[in-house]
């Protein structure tokens, strides 16, 4: 199968916002002062509220598409390594092409992960901005600080997810087979976009 940890080494470090520094006494009189009316584990307004239920709807979104793209993926990369089991050594040469040249999959394959691949990396992408629109917002959003640095972490790490499902819509198009050329490859499938 396909290494889907190559996008690693293509992956940098980003830094999403300036993470909020203070002391965890400092941040629970600056969240009295403000909200002091509420208890710690309530939201402290309805704005709030609001704000934190559709990011964690938009959440789950990005949770689901992002299980349906692998799934998907899983299935092609199954199809793509049984390919050719009836004589592997007449297959040999023309699957080595593709894992060297395509990124392990037929054009037709990656034709078929566009569009979840697009929807994967819109919902994250969605789901990332709304987190971080809320860490700007509602400062003191979370009852506690220790709980608010954990949220930040995962706003990191859904921009970096996205930038991960960017990659994967990017090389499903590139190597997508162009639907608008009569050109075929050495094997006979349609020539991708990019070539």
């Amino acid at each position: 199968m396909f290494d889907r940890g190559k996008h690693e080494s293509r992956r940098r470090k980003i830094d999403y916002g300036s993470p909020m520094e203070t002391t965890y006494k400092d941040y629970a009189e600056a969240r009295r002062s403000r909200y002091p009316n509420t208890y710690r584990e309530t939201p402290p307004d309805e704005r709030t509220k609001k704000d934190y239920e559709n990011y964690s709807a938009l959440t789950a979104e990005s949770k689901a598409k992002n299980k349906e793209y692998l799934g998907l993926y899983k299935q092609e990369a199954r199809r793509f390594d049984n390919y050719g089991r009836s004589d592997p050594q007449s297959f040999a040469e023309e699957k080595s092409f593709y894992k060297e040249h395509r990124a392990g999959l037929f054009p037709e394959q990656h034709e078929r992960l566009v569009e979840p691949s697009r929807q994967r990396h819109e919902a994250m992408m969605s789901m990332a901005n709304a987190r971080d629109r809320y860490l700007a917002d509602h400062r003191y959003g979370y009852y506690d600080y220790g709980q608010r640095k954990t949220h930040e972490g995962h706003r990191d790490r859904a921009y970096n997810n996205t930038l991960t499902a960017r990659i994967d819509f990017d090389e499903h198009y590139k190597y997508a087979g162009d639907p608008a050329s009569s050109k075929r490859d050495k094997y006979g499938r349609r020539q991708p976009r990019e070539y």
